[in-house]
């Protein structure tokens, strides 16, 4: 197979939990054994929805954030991320100000995690793309991967921003 795709497109069978742990959100799966069946698989999962696309370099993977995987690399335990992503966010706020010449508001953690994360530090935030193509390029660009281990999920947009509303107003 060139891919397998992960879909999340039928909420009512999905697991998802408070707080920061990992999440299994994929239930349904297809694969691609030539570009024309991918593309067949595109089209069935963007009839009627706005699709956001992650690919990854290996099908294997788990849907996880750098700071999860970082988290993973040095034994930290998942209950213990909260307090380390602040004291990042903290320490990446002090320090901006040598490479950031206008920094966003101190309360607008969104947009900080967003600036780390283009810089490079771990946070729960994942790239995502409307464009299909875009999530097929994240799929393929690793270096020295075998092709056929590619991985692109596909989540229906509108459920990912409820569910995210869900979620965030559980936590306040």
């Amino acid at each position: 197979p060139i891919a397998q795709v992960r879909s999340a497109l039928y909420p009512s069978s999905l697991h998802w939990g408070v707080g920061m742990t990992s999440h299994e959100i994929a239930n349904c799966s297809y694969v691609a054994d030539t570009w024309e069946s991918l593309l067949k698989i595109r089209d069935t999962l963007e009839l009627n929805r706005r699709i956001l696309f992650r690919g990854q370099s290996n099908s294997e993977w788990k849907l996880k954030s750098s700071l999860e995987r970082s988290a993973d690399r040095y034994g930290i335990e998942l209950k213990d991320l909260p307090k380390r992503e602040w004291e990042l966010v903290r320490e990446f706020k002090r320090k901006a100000h040598h490479f950031l010449t206008s920094p966003p508001a101190s309360a607008n953690t969104l947009e900080w995690m967003s600036i780390m994360q283009h810089h490079g530090a771990p946070t729960r935030l994942i790239d995502w793309s409307y464009s299909f193509y875009v999530g097929v390029w994240m799929a393929c660009s690793g270096e020295g991967q075998e092709l056929d281990d590619a991985g692109l999920w596909a989540v229906d947009q509108k459920w990912c921003s409820q569910s995210a509303r869900r979620l965030i107003e559980k936590q306040h």
